[in-house]
């Protein structure tokens, strides 16, 4: 009975001691696969975030551009509903939307062409909060052409509030897209 027991006790030991050391391989072994992979996204974090000094001073002057075009743009779409409103009255209202709309379509086109000529060299995410700016300031212009204060009353005055709002709110993401890319990024030599 007492060999059983002293085989019993060995057999157990040594059970325990080799599903110790399989724990310790298999804990080693995930451990060795997860610093692999952490590595590895580190790498591929490094490589986005570092770039040359040339290319951020590109996209430094692209970004510089931007804001350049982007401000005439903004006040020429918010010109074209102001709230309060001073104009010659001699002047029709034919004319004076003729020469809002003429300032407007001057402004967003020099704002549209120095986004699509520099495209290939901004961040996508910059890029597209542009854009944004973009559709939301057209849509503001079709409403000025299209529609009649006097007709719609108080819905057109709800309808330019929140339009201005919602330009306003896109300028301001593209602004800190602008200032995420330019903060994020490691200029190497």
């Amino acid at each position: 009975m007492s060999l059983i027991i002293l085989t019993s006790a060995i057999v157990s030991s040594i059970t325990g001691a080799l599903w110790t050391l399989f724990s310790a391989w298999l804990l080693e072994k995930q451990k060795n696969s997860f610093t692999t992979q952490i590595e590895k996204l580190s790498k591929t974090l490094e490589y986005k975030n570092h770039i040359s000094s040339i290319q951020f001073e590109k996209e430094f002057e692209i970004y510089q551009n931007l804001w350049a075009f982007l401000l005439p743009m903004r006040l020429s779409v918010l010109n074209l509903r102001p709230m309060l409103d001073s104009y010659n009255p001699s002047e029709s209202k034919e004319e004076r939307q003729r020469k809002r709309l003429k300032k407007f379509y001057e402004s967003i086109r020099a704002f549209r062409d120095c986004i699509e000529s520099s495209r290939p060299f901004m961040d996508i995410i910059v890029y597209n909060r542009c854009v944004d700016v973009l559709k939301k300031s057209n849509a503001e212009s079709i409403e000025y052409e299209v529609h009649d204060p006097k007709e719609q009353g108080i819905e057109y005055w709800n309808s330019q509030k929140n339009n201005h709002k919602e330009i306003e709110n896109s300028i301001e993401e593209a602004c800190e897209a602008i200032r995420n890319r330019l903060s994020n990024v490691i200029i190497i030599n």
